[in-house]
C-alpha cells in the first residue's frame, strides 16, 4: 500500500514539475509581442522573398522579426538589411539606430530599431 501511495505522490510531482517547466519556457517567449504573430499592430512585409513581422513599440521604437531564408537556402543582401528596410517600408521614417539582443545575435531574427521621422525615408 505505501509502495502504491509513493509512485502515486511521485507521478503528481513529476507532473506538476513538467507543467511548471511548460509555463516557464511559454512565458520567456513573451518577451516580445513579435513572437505572438497575433498582434493587430503586426505588419508582414516581403523582401527577397522573404517575411518579416514588423511590430511598434511606441516611442519610435520598432521590431523586425524573420527575414532569414533559413539553413540551405540563399537571399541576397543581408537578413539585418531587410529588416531595416521593412521597418522603414512600415513606419515610413528612417531607421537611425538598431540592434540585436545579445541572445539574438548569431540568428539575427529580432531586430529592434529607433525610427526618426523627420528623416523621412
Amino acid at each position: 500500500m505505501a509502495t502504491a501511495q509513493s509512485e502515486t505522490e511521485l507521478k503528481t510531482t513529476s507532473l506538476r514539475l513538467i507543467l511548471i517547466l511548460t509555463v516557464l519556457s511559454l512565458a520567456g517567449c513573451q518577451s516580445s509581442p513579435v513572437f505572438y504573430h497575433r498582434s493587430p499592430l503586426r505588419h508582414v512585409v516581403v523582401i527577397d522573398h522573404q517575411e518579416i513581422s514588423v511590430l511598434p513599440q511606441g516611442d519610435d521604437r520598432w521590431e523586425a522579426y524573420g527575414g532569414n531564408p533559413g539553413k540551405g537556402l540563399t537571399a541576397t543582401g543581408s537578413v539585418t538589411d531587410r529588416q531595416i528596410k521593412a521597418i522603414e517600408v512600415v513606419s515610413l521614417c528612417k531607421v537611425v539606430k538598431f540592434g540585436y539582443e545579445p541572445e539574438q545575435e548569431k540568428d539575427k531574427l529580432l531586430l529592434q530599431a529607433t525610427v526618426n521621422c523627420s528623416l523621412k525615408n
